[in-house]
């Protein structure tokens, strides 16, 4: 064969594969649909129900959340915790670098030199939960001497200081 007749062929040939692929293409969208239909019209579809659930704390600002997140999390001694997010934010108000990245426990990255910058924060109590409360073994030990130990503040008075708001917050007479 001469270069342009197996140019013509190979052209020719193209073609044919060209309107074949188109063809399977059509044969295959059509199936599809017929599928799609006889699902639609046996109400198989209608009966498939989709539950994308999400606990509701997520939904909610730390102030009104983060007790509900605690439990959901099983943070151990959930109103000393909530004490200290309540004491780092300054009663949930005080918009510092720690709220403004959603960092309620004001978690420091000490290799990074920085606060810890969370999407939401959920991350915070997330991050408090593998750093801190995963390490909260003996159970019968005080957590706020658990606190002390694993140097969770640098402030002396910082477990006083909680203590006083989980009072405040949690203990009526």
């Amino acid at each position: 064969m001469a270069d342009s007749e197996r140019t013509e062929y190979y052209g020719y040939l193209g073609l044919v594969f060209g309107a074949l692929f188109v063809l399977i293409f059509i044969l295959t969208a059509i199936g599809y649909e017929e599928r799609i239909t006889a699902l639609e019209e046996s109400k198989e579809l209608s009966s498939i129900e989709v539950k994308l659930e999400q606990p509701e704390f997520l939904l909610k600002d730390p102030k009104e959340g983060l007790m509900e997140a605690l439990e959901y999390y099983g943070i151990p001694e959930p109103e000393i915790v909530y004490s200290q997010a309540y004491l780092e934010t300054g009663n949930f108000n005080k918009y510092n670098q720690n709220v403004n990245n959603n960092n309620i426990f004001g978690l420091y990255n000490g290799r990074m030199g920085r606060y810890m910058i969370f999407d939401h924060w959920v991350g915070s109590v997330e991050c408090y939960k593998k750093c801190f409360s995963d390490r909260y073994t003996d159970t019968t030990e005080d957590y706020y001497h658990f606190l002390s130990r694993v140097g969770y503040a640098e402030d002396p008075d910082y477990n006083k200081k909680v203590e006083q708001i989980r009072k405040q917050l949690f203990e009526h007479d």
